[in-house]
């Protein structure tokens, strides 16, 4: 088992996307920033893995627990007012003369693989870099919410829904590496997530399905763990175990020989 930090200042992912408005005859809802750096934010959090050394290493990600940043102030506020507060992220759209914003607050996501992954090299036997990649990952936000205050038509979606348990309809890692520096493991996670899921809204209870979120959230987790950190660091291929198995039982076996000469 090796647990890695995910680093805050190279780790950032960025939101894209738009709403369909079901209720309204499906109509598109373009999402754009409210200001500079709205739809992107860094992240901290940790990842827990399992690695296999061996003639073919592979790691496995069990969990990624990655806690959205606050990147400015944007409305609405956290009790839907008018006015501004801290959040991971920002969007206003307008249509028919109709504006509103939303500000995601509180996001954590949920990322991990699909199971073990084939590494191209054995980064934990000494300085190098390996990659892998995995079409087949998962992710889904842990907790978080979207705080939306709109006018006209789009003030039907006024509300906080929470965006807990909204699970990537794809999501993939492509180009991840691990490298081995000497005395630090770093690993580089460029992920992409899309959805197509509904975001429930709270003005019209009834229907669960009011607007729903098509998009991405893309970007690089960049984590790293310390050998020393590592007590127990790696699973060893069931070839090792056997290998070492046969060393132990021949040395015994030698030992047992030379004490019978000995004894003769």
């Amino acid at each position: 088992m090796i647990d890695w930090t995910i680093d805050f200042q190279p780790s950032q992912l960025t939101i894209s996307g738009h709403g369909v408005a079901t209720g309204f005859g499906n109509t598109v809802l373009p999402l754009s920033q409210q200001g500079v750096g709205a739809l992107e934010t860094h992240y901290t959090g940790s990842i827990s893995s399992i690695v296999q050394e061996g003639i073919t290493p592979t790691i496995q990600i069990l969990s990624a627990n990655a806690v959205a940043a606050n990147n400015g102030t944007w409305a609405p506020t956290a009790t839907l007012t008018a006015g501004s507060a801290p959040a991971n992220y920002a969007t206003t759209t307008s249509v028919s003369g109709s504006t509103s914003n939303g500000a995601i607050r509180d996001l954590s996501l949920s990322i991990g693989t699909s199971g073990a992954r084939a590494l191209s090299s054995n980064p934990f036997l000494g300085p190098g870099t390996a990659s892998f990649s995995d079409s087949s990952a998962s992710a889904s936000a842990l907790s978080g919410r979207i705080d939306t205050l709109g006018t006209g038509l789009l003030a039907n979606f006024n509300g906080a829904p929470s965006l807990a348990g909204l699970t990537a309809t794809t999501a993939s890692i492509s180009g991840g590496t691990i490298t081995n520096d000497g005395t630090t493991l770093t690993m580089d996670l460029p992920i992409t997530m899309n959805f197509n899921s509904p975001v429930y809204g709270v003005g019209t209870p009834s229907t669960l399905d009011d607007v729903t979120f098509v998009g991405q959230l893309t970007g690089t987790l960049v984590a790293h763990a310390h050998f020393d950190a590592q007590p127990v660091s790696v699973v060893p291929e069931p070839d090792t175990i056997i290998i070492w198995s046969v060393l132990a039982l021949a040395a015994v076996g030698v030992r047992w020989l030379h004490r019978t000469k000995i004894a003769a």
